[in-house]
């Protein structure tokens, strides 16, 4: 199997039906959709499973798309991700974004996740 499937069924989630990747800017950005069943932890009112509606965009600076030497500083992979729950008791969702942010620095890579509920 591949390794996202793998990781995504290991964490509890199911029936995955994914788009395919969509040109969003002139190859610097490719977004994605996915449908899935995701387990959801005991809690009272709330279901045993819900159904859940992924997005995840990928953005990459110019030179690391052409193969060029990446720059420290400059050179950026951004992985964008929204999560949104859809059978959640007294409203209509629940939504989690999240971005992943890789940057070359001097010696190694730096990482920054930012999250929002």
């Amino acid at each position: 199997g591949s390794f996202m499937v793998d990781y995504l069924t290991k964490v509890g989630l199911r029936d995955f039906s994914t788009k395919p990747w969509v040109d969003a800017g002139r190859g610097q950005v490719m977004m994605r959709e996915m449908t899935c069943i995701a387990k959801v932890p005991p809690a009272p009112m709330c279901p045993k499973t819900t159904s859940m509606t992924c997005t995840y965009i990928v953005c990459a600076t110019p030179d690391l798309l052409e193969g060029d030497a990446p720059s420290s500083g400059t050179s950026t992979l951004t992985v964008l991700s929204s999560k949104a729950s859809h059978d959640v008791p007294f409203g209509n969702k629940f939504l989690v974004q999240e971005k992943v942010e890789l940057t070359i620095a001097d010696g190694g890579v730096d990482l920054k996740i930012y999250g929002r509920l």
